[in-house]
C-alpha cells in the first residue's frame, strides 16, 4: 500500500504577516494564510490521492517547520479538524516519524485482517466441501455395504440350492426323472 505525502506548503502569506509593521495588514495576510492551507487541503482531498485498492485512506500534508505547525493548532484547530475530515493529516518533522508509525501499523493491521477474513472464507469453504465429500462416501459406503449383503446372500442360495427364481441345471433336472417315463 501507498502513502501520499505532499510537502509544498503555502506558508508566504504567514511569512508576509511576520516581517510587517503593521498589524491590519499582519492579520490580513494571516487571515489569507489560513484561507490558502484551507485551499491547499480542498485541492490534496480532491486531487485523487486516495486509492482503495493501492493506497491508505489518508493523504499526509507536510508542513516543514515545528513552530508553523503548533501555529496551525493554536490559531485555527477547526483546520486540523476539517483536514481530518477530509482525509488530510497535517504534520510537521516533529510529527512526521509517529504519525508513519501508526500509519504502518495500521496497514499491518489492516492486512492482517483482510488475510485472516480470506484464510476464514477458505476453510467456510472447505468445510462445506468436506461435508458434501463425507455425505458421497456415506452414500458409497451404504451402496457397498448393500451390494455385499446381496453378495452374500447370492452365495448362500447358490450353495445351499435355494433361490428365488433359481433354475434347475440340467443333471439336477435329470435325475429326479425315470427312464422309463415321458420324455
Amino acid at each position: 500500500m501507498q502513502l501520499h505525502m505532499d510537502v509544498k506548503f503555502p506558508f508566504d502569506n504567514l511569512r508576509r504577516a511576520m516581517e510587517t509593521e503593521s498589524e491590519l495588514e499582519a492579520k490580513k495576510c494571516r487571515d489569507t494564510f489560513r484561507r490558502d492551507v484551507r485551499d491547499r487541503v480542498k485541492e490534496l482531498a480532491e486531487r485523487g490521492y486516495i486509492e482503495p485498492t493501492s493506497t491508505v485512506d489518508c493523504v499526509l500534508l507536510f508542513i516543514p517547520n515545528d513552530e508553523l505547525y503548533a501555529f496551525i493548532q493554536q490559531d485555527d484547530s477547526e483546520l486540523v479538524d476539517s483536514a481530518l475530515r477530509r482525509k488530510v493529516v497535517l504534520c510537521s518533522p516533529l510529527t512526521l516519524f509517529p504519525v508513519l508509525a501508526i500509519v504502518r501499523q495500521s496497514v499491518d493491521n489492516f492486512r492482517l485482517e483482510r488475510t485472516s477474513h480470506e484464510i476464514l472464507e477458505r476453510l467456510s469453504g472447505f468445510q462445506t466441501q468436506w461435508a458434501k465429500f463425507s455425505d458421497q462416501v456415506e452414500m458409497v459406503g451404504k451402496r457397498i455395504a448393500s451390494a455385499g449383503e446381496g453378495l452374500r446372500r447370492a452365495q448362500r442360495n447358490a450353495s445351499t440350492g435355494h433361490g428365488a427364481g433359481a433354475r434347475p441345471n440340467r443333471a439336477t433336472a435329470h435325475r429326479g426323472r425315470s427312464r422309463s417315463g415321458p420324455r
